[in-house]
């Protein structure tokens, strides 16, 4: 029987071969996105090595732990720009890409200006088999140019790495590592500026597998994730955390397979509190969370799997941001013909399980410090509740036609912190929608083109900087690459 890790390895490889063919999906990636996503998803990932403060993306079926029945995530940022698909005989590659983009708002804020930028990326990646073991990795680093405004210029990359182990006694795992830096969205709270902010990311992971008796497993899962904003006005954002795991498996030879399992989270957030008497307090941020995965494959061509889990989060800078309730996900997967697929997903998530950073924060107003539990798509909201719908169309051998709708509506618990009182404040809602469409061209074996054009819309009201904005962007890359 082929381990679980081993499947899910291949289903991430795939994914990564997978970048070219999603080229650019929303206008955005390596100049842009500040997510650095540390899971796998069903969602095309934005793969243009350039460009713009961009559209978030999606949540990841399964991050910050476990992910699902069939094994624990790989630890990647999702698909990498300009990874291309590699075959036995020629394990690694490397590349040149160059991409041009039309922003109609490149600062992210409301009526904010367009621009024109341009990213140059280089790539690069390696899938290689070493007997019973497998090493793959893929990376890119792109310089990002927006004309007219050279104060967003700035050099990109996103790196990841991975390594599946298996041995005697039905032992497997893998280890896995990535890195990125990329220009930061707004953040709800500081609201936004006509400033560049840059976060750096990093993920490390490990999981232990002991299967193949009576058809049970018993995985074992540690990460530990940090991130770091440029920004002085969102350095009260800087956060790591450390997640641990254990998952019992039940994994037969027929379709349905479960999984139950017991995870960790804990959150340092070492600025979190900036009062207005020059006191800085740190936030600690701790979730027990009780798992129940489910993986059913419907039919041939139709797969669902997802995550139920029973949450308790508590925060020890302000208990009136605690959660305590239902979260989780669901994918559905349908091969609809041999060249057109259909992939949704639901995904309602608290604290750090929405996206792989997260943080808590006071805001003011006035002298008045308003304090909230942040976290998520944006890097601010508690609770996330999202969904999207993707297509992809195989039209003829080198050309693939994609397009994709998402929404999320985050809603931030605030308090109202003076010294040692604290008052519940309104919440804020952050709500994000977004709309895509591209197609991709495999000109020759080395020449490869992609076009594609992107709508949000982002509306973020209530007490805390409330702002909104619009953003259309349209762009095409070329690239060549060497294998």
């Amino acid at each position: 029987m082929i381990p679980p890790q081993t499947i899910l390895a291949r289903a991430v490889a795939a994914l990564l071969a997978a970048a070219a063919g999603v080229a650019a999906a929303q206008g955005t990636d390596s100049g842009g996105s500040s997510s650095g996503s540390s899971s796998g998803n069903a969602q095309p990932s934005s793969s243009s090595p350039s460009q713009t403060p961009a559209p978030a993306p999606a949540p990841a079926p399964a991050p910050g732990g476990p992910g699902g029945v069939s094994g624990s995530q790989a630890g990647t940022p999702g698909a990498l720009p300009g990874s291309v698909s590699l075959n036995s005989a020629n394990p690694w590659y490397f590349g040149v890409s160059e991409s041009l983009t039309h922003d109609s708002n490149v600062f992210r804020v409301p009526d904010g200006p367009s621009g024109n930028i341009s990213s140059t990326s280089a790539v690069g990646g390696i899938d290689q088999p070493i007997g019973r073991q497998h090493l793959y990795g893929a990376g890119n680093v792109s310089y990002n140019k927006y004309f007219g405004h050279s104060e967003l210029d700035n050099t990109s990359y996103n790196l990841l790495g991975n390594f599946e182990w298996q041995t005697v006694g039905h032992l497997s795992g893998n280890v896995g590592v990535a890195f990125g830096q990329n220009l930061s969205q707004p953040v709800t709270g500081v609201g936004p500026t006509q400033q560049a902010n840059q976060s750096t990311t990093q993920h490390e992971q490990a999981s232990v597998l002991w299967g193949g008796v009576a058809n049970f497993g018993l995985e074992g899962f540690v990460s530990h994730d940090r991130i770091d904003y440029s920004n002085d006005a969102s350095k009260f954002l800087n956060s790591y955390q450390n997640t641990a795991s254990a998952v019992l498996r039940w994994l037969p030879s027929g379709p349905l397979k479960l999984g139950l399992g017991y995870r960790e989270t804990r959150l340092v957030q070492p600025e979190a509190l900036q009062l207005v008497n020059g006191d800085v307090l740190r936030n600690d941020v701790r979730g027990k969370n009780i798992d129940l995965y489910v993986d059913y494959i419907v039919g041939p061509t139709l797969a669902f799997n997802g995550r139920i889990s029973r949450t308790k989060q508590t925060n020890s800078g302000a208990s009136s941001a605690d959660f305590s309730g239902n979260t989780g996900y669901a994918v559905l997967s349908w091969q609809i013909t041999g060249k057109t697929s259909v992939s949704a997903y639901a995904s309602r998530d608290v604290g750090f399980n929405t996206s792989p950073f997260n943080a808590t924060t006071v805001f003011f107003i006035g002298n008045t410090p308003f304090f909230s539990n942040v976290t998520g798509l944006y890097q601010n909201n508690q609770v996330t509740n999202s969904g999207g719908l993707t297509a992809n169309w195989q039209a003829t051998g080198k050309i693939t036609a994609y397009a994709g709708l998402r929404y999320s509506r985050a809603k931030l618990i605030s308090t109202l912190a003076l010294g040692s009182i604290a008052e519940a404040v309104p919440d804020t809602t952050d709500r994000s929608k977004i709309a895509y469409l591209g197609a991709t061209w495999a000109i020759t074996r080395g020449w490869s083109a992609g076009c594609n054009a992107s709508y949000e819309n982002r509306d973020v009201t209530g007490t805390i900087n409330p702002f909104s904005y619009n953003v259309t962007a349209i762009g095409c890359t070329g690239q060549y690459t060497w294998r």
